[in-house]
């Protein structure tokens, strides 16, 4: 899906210029480069935070909370994936907690179409909280110039009620039992288990005072040294794809 929006962008970038030829030499005006940079930034730290290893420890212990039941283990694990997408993005939350969920499912001999459903409800309900939880809120937030907290305790009473309404949908469906014999590997990396919440703080508050193309080389420089394989994951066709989403579309 992703790629062929990238296509889709690509293309109508191409058709643009054909019709519009300056618009090849106005191109990097076009581009919102410090959101593009926050973006970025924010990304990378997403992708080191999923890479340390954290959420899906995190999300084994709560697992062995269920006591057996996958009723009590969605209430258990939405919430956790709501926080978890306020602070790394909605996409990496799904990254890190999708597997597991899968794994869990197929391991207790459910069907997993359920709980992923929820999964993803509640990782865009949570992403919404915060000015880092998605890309869209990134834009928003260096837009309109809203401190970090602003934001938050702005959007957190409609945040608070999609996620009521998500629990309380989740009380009415049926309850399975649910065993996990085999619990899937959690690997901890702890250079980035170190590296990536101090990234995260110092993004935040570079972002906060209007630096976020320092952020961004705060990131790059740190994870070069100490998370390399972040860099070496990260998907960097989205940042072109975000690229081409300012261009395309002004």
């Amino acid at each position: 899906m992703k790629e062929w929006f990238l296509m889709a962008l690509i293309v109508l970038y191409l058709i643009l210029v054909i019709h519009d030829r300056p618009l090849l030499l106005r191109t990097p005006e076009l581009i919102d480069w410090n959101s593009l940079a926050l973006i970025t930034s924010l990304t990378l730290v997403s992708k080191s935070l999923e890479l340390s290893g954290m959420f899906t420890r995190l999300s084994l212990k709560l697992i062995g909370l269920s006591r057996g039941s996958e009723k009590r283990l969605l209430f258990i694990l939405l919430p956790v994936i709501a926080l978890s997408s306020a602070v790394i993005m909605n996409d990496t939350a799904m990254l890190v907690f999708i597997p597991l969920v899968v794994t869990t499912a197929r391991l207790v001999g459910i069907d997993a179409t359920r709980p992923i459903a929820l999964s993803a409800i509640a990782a865009n309900v949570g992403s919404s909280l915060t000015p880092i939880g998605n890309p869209q809120n990134v834009i928003i937030w260096s837009t309109y110039g809203l401190s970090f907290l602003e934001f938050t305790f702005g959007m957190l009473p409609f945040v608070l009620l999609w996620i009521l309404l998500l629990l309380m949908f989740t009380a009415t469906i049926d309850d399975n039992s649910i065993s996990l014999e085999t619990p899937p590997p959690a690997v901890i990396n702890g250079r980035l288990l170190l590296v990536s919440p101090l990234l995260l703080i110092a993004d935040v508050c570079l972002a906060e005072i209007g630096k976020p193309l320092l952020a961004l080389s705060l990131t790059l420089s740190l994870l070069l040294f100490f998370g390399r394989e972040a860099l070496l994951c990260f998907d960097w066709a989205l940042v072109i794809t975000f690229a081409l989403i300012f261009v395309d579309f002004g």
